[in-house]
């Protein structure tokens, strides 16, 4: 089965695209669309997650359809190293990838946008940068990866670059963000993104990425279900040479990733701005780290998710490999920036704390980066309630 038809892009495309990515066959015309501007990648990754031609796709699964004339339009927003990181991956396999930049437009325009990584160097000498949304206009897939605090400003950026079909992907920490989303799309034109990768932005366009085994995780936000438009996307970023996956429960995922997040971004900044690595060699700040996260865990299980007692031991065990690696909250701290308290601390605190469920390690550590953020942000606070009250009523 062609890629593009099984994305529902091209549903006419006369190529056979077999499960495994390394075997195609082509119609007599040569490429189709989809491989014309990927024939001379390296397709020796293997599988793509045994898609199944017999896939039959329901409309509202399906990403939007596209003229056949062009690849996949992908717009970022939030050029800081996770927007950067993914976006470059999305264009390393043919997607027609649109960065909206802030700062740094002068950099990426001369320079281009480099990734230095254990899987490989990237170098995208000539991207397409913008200033302004509507320099981009209209896209199939955003990437949404501004920090939390800033959510705001979304209701200037996002709508020029918003179709009727258009869907959202957000890269964000923490928990609400989907939410809030929901402003702009229905929840059906939604997904959300994990990145368990240590990425750091060194200058405006290059991205350093540390850890070999990180890995993105990608799931629907209105159903809990593996849809097909997310096992495509997940086919791509495979492609690209880095590990993802599909999940089926996405607010499990977003606890999961908590139970490192939080300990370790908050006490990089409470114990005096120290890397993790030093948060694993100091007994006390160690012993804190796994109250934090096997409170976590408690927490999220008592949510109704299902999160082994173990996972905290797991996810020690892998921080030891990335070394003086700075998490993106003491990144922020150290550059005067507000934090994203109320994402990665407050919110869920707040929805244990609703359910009757003590955390008094994360109360603690809530309490005292409130009192260290460089600046205060209230509409984060009503994040939740702000989302409630005003779902999307259409274009």
């Amino acid at each position: 089965m062609c890629a593009r038809k099984f994305f529902g892009i091209f549903p006419r495309c006369d190529c056979v695209w077999n499960t495994d990515c390394r075997t195609r066959k082509l119609p007599a015309s040569g490429y189709c669309n989809f491989w014309r501007g990927n024939r001379n990648l390296s397709a020796s990754r293997g599988p793509l997650a045994k898609l199944k031609a017999s896939t039959r796709l329901q409309s509202h699964l399906t990403l939007p359809g596209f003229l056949n004339s062009r690849p996949l339009r992908v717009a970022v927003v939030g050029a800081g190293a996770v927007g950067l990181y993914y976006g470059a991956q999305l264009a390393k396999v043919g997607c027609d990838v649109h960065f909206l930049v802030r700062s740094g437009f002068e950099e990426a325009k001369s320079f281009g946008i480099r990734v230095y990584s254990p899987l490989g160097d990237m170098h995208l000498r000539f991207p397409k940068v913008f200033r302004t949304s509507e320099e981009i206009g209209p896209v199939d897939l955003v990437l949404v990866s501004i920090k939390a605090t800033a959510n705001s400003v979304l209701e200037k950026l996002l709508p020029p670059l918003l179709a009727a079909n258009s869907i959202l992907v957000t890269l964000q920490n923490g928990l609400g963000n989907e939410e809030f989303l929901t402003h702009f799309v229905p929840p059906t034109q939604i997904l959300g993104a994990l990145c368990f990768a240590s990425l750091t932005r060194e200058s405006p366009a290059t991205v350093h990425h540390y850890d070999a085994q990180g890995r993105i995780s990608i799931g629907e936000f209105s159903k809990k279900i593996i849809s097909s438009r997310v096992t495509a996307l997940v086919g791509l970023l495979v492609r690209s040479g880095i590990q993802a996956g599909a999940v089926p429960t996405l607010i499990e995922e977003r606890w999961r990733k908590l139970v490192w997040n939080i300990p370790f971004n908050g006490l990089s900044v409470t114990a005096g701005g120290v890397t993790v690595d030093r948060i694993l060699a100091v007994p006390q700040l160690l012993s804190e780290c796994k109250n934090l996260m096997e409170e976590t865990v408690a927490a999220a299980n008592a949510l109704g998710m299902r999160i082994e007692l173990e996972y905290p031991n797991l996810q020690l065990n892998q921080t030891y490999a990335i070394g003086p690696y700075r998490p993106s909250t003491l990144v922020d701290f150290q550059a005067g920036k507000e934090l994203e308290i109320e994402a990665i601390w407050g919110i869920p605190l707040r929805r244990a704390e609703s359910a009757g469920i003590k955390m008094p390690h994360l109360s603690r550590l809530y309490k005292r980066l409130c009192e260290l953020n460089p600046k205060t942000h209230p509409a984060t606070r009503d994040t939740e309630k702000s989302t409630e009250s005003q779902p999307f009523q259409g274009h």
